[in-house]
Parts: C-alpha cells; structure tokens; sequence
C-alpha cells in the first residue's frame, strides 16, 4: 500500500541533478520520523525491495518532478504505508504539517535539502491511498 501525494506544489523551483534524492531523504530523515506509526517512522528514501520497506527492506519513498512541469514547481512523493488506517494518518500528518512552519516538513528538520524547499502552505494537496498488494487489486 501507499499514500500518493499528487501536485505537491513550491514558491520557488528547485534545481539540481539530485533534487529527487535529496527530496525523499528528506521526507525520510525528517517528515516520516514524526509518526507515531512504527512502520512508517523507519522508512528510508528509494524504492522498496522484494524484502519490505524501510527496517525490512530498503526505501519506501520516492519523490519525482511533475513531467508536465517542466520548471520543477511542483513534485510528486510516493509513501509505503501498512494499512489504511496508516495512509490516512499520514495525510492528516502532512497537512498539519504544511499548515506549521516550524514543522520538519516546512523547516527541513531531516538536513537534507540545502537550501529547504519553500512549500506552498495554502496549497490543497491531492492524495490517494492505494492498495496494491494482490488482494486490493
């Protein structure tokens, strides 16, 4: 399963060959640890593996520029989570988060991104639970 954040929109674009890797370490260094949720708490940038993520595997996070945005205004993150129940947990997390600009989503508190990103708090951000294990297809 995973929470899509879709649109995720800047002030101001981002450059740099490894913005989307610096973006998810990130999510993982300092947004995800904020959980209460154990699962989502210990996951790391990248992809998955065929053995889990985050702790049990490797990844469970990746962050990629919109195509069609050609300026990097605006990006979208993919997050592993364990149940529903953790996917919308998350969407409260983050928008709480957005909404705080002392939060370690708004200030970079996982000292990855140099300089932070600059979110745009006012933005409604699209998100998507979905389940792709075999039995929610």
């Amino acid at each position: 399963m995973c929470l899509v954040l879709d649109s995720v929109a800047l002030l101001t674009p981002v450059t740099g060959k490894h913005w989307n890797d610096d973006a998810a370490n990130e999510l993982a260094d300092g947004f995800v640890v904020d959980s209460d949720d154990e699962y989502i708490a210990d996951l790391l940038a990248g992809p998955c593996t065929t053995d889990g993520c985050g702790d049990d595997g490797d990844g469970g996070i990746v962050v990629a520029p919109l195509p069609n945005k050609g300026d990097n205004s605006e990006f979208t993150a993919e997050i592993a989570v364990d149940s529903m129940d953790a996917c919308q947990g998350l969407i409260d997390m983050f928008n709480a988060q957005l909404a705080d600009s002392s939060s370690s989503l708004m200030s970079c508190a996982g000292g990855d991104l140099d300089p932070c990103w600059e979110l745009d708090p006012d933005q409604t951000v699209t998100t998507h639970c979905i389940d792709t294990t075999d039995g929610g297809r």
